[in-house]
Parts: C-alpha cells; structure tokens; sequence
C-alpha cells in the first residue's frame, strides 16, 4: 500500500474544515426541511 501523498491529505482536510466553517452554517435550516420531507415521503412509499 503506498503512503498517501500530503498535498492530498492537506487538500482533504482543507476541504473538510471549509465543509464545517462553511457548508453547515449556509446547509443547517436546508437540512431540517430535507430531512422533513425525506421523513414524509418515505413513509407514504410504504403504504
């Protein structure tokens, strides 16, 4: 197994860390609305 490179292990964790500060402040509220309405839409499919 080779050892992974660490421009690219930077560039993960770079990402991620922006994803964090960024994604989920600009994401939360959108989250909630998806997530309801995954919920409703799956429990019609059921039936």
């Amino acid at each position: 197994m080779t050892p992974l490179p660490v421009q690219f292990v930077h560039t993960m964790a770079t990402a991620l860390y922006q994803f964090i500060v960024l994604g989920i402040r600009l994401y939360f509220p959108l989250g909630f609305i998806a997530l309801a309405l995954a919920k409703i839409w799956f429990a019609r499919q059921q039936r």
